[in-house]
């Protein structure tokens, strides 16, 4: 199999077509070409991850967030993103990348973040204008806001000092 042939599967379940105009999906680094040895998925690219697909026998890397977003101005091997991508070239390893297409897919990112939230009646909510896009959905019942995120908290990963914080400044807030 080759890795177009695992391109050509993830297309029919998020389009690069679908992406927002501003993002960067795709092949980012590699050859479609390449016959498939494995695959690693990854939020992100970094040195260990290109490490640890190297290490298991992966060429392909699919991530979710592009290494390759602003203009590259120059390719520095000692400098993040450049170093990683020299590295995954060296190494014959092909980076995939699904963003904001895997984001608003249907079985994606937020559908699957909704429905971890026991939400109901899920609608696609897509402001691409404005850069946003999800799911919105009606809770079982009415709750308190920090309730909400503390009974949920696993998934709001991002949540910790600051969301603690921000926690105390919405005390009040209800969601319907």
């Amino acid at each position: 199999m080759k890795i177009s042939n695992v391109m050509e599967i993830l297309n029919e379940w998020a389009p690069e077509s679908d992406a927002l105009e501003w993002d960067n999906v795709g092949l980012l680094v590699g050859s479609e070409e390449d016959e498939l040895t494995g695959i690693l998925v990854a939020l992100d690219v970094t040195a260990a991850i290109a490490n640890e697909a190297k290490e298991l026998g992966s060429n392909l890397i699919i991530s979710h967030h592009p290494i390759i977003f602003n203009p590259l101005y120059s390719l520095r091997k000692d400098e993040y993103p450049a170093s990683v991508i020299v590295q995954l070239i060296k190494n014959d390893l092909s980076l995939y990348t699904m963003h904001t297409n895997l984001d608003i897919a249907e079985g994606g990112v937020n559908e699957t973040l909704a429905k971890r939230l026991n939400l109901k009646q899920i609608k696609p909510f897509d402001d691409s204008e404005l850069g946003f896009l999800g799911r919105v959905g009606e809770l079982q019942s009415e709750v308190r806001f920090d309730d909400f995120l503390k009974e949920h908290n696993h998934l709001f990963a991002c949540f910790g000092k600051r969301g603690n914080i921000w926690l105390s400044l919405t005390d009040r807030l209800l969601l319907r």
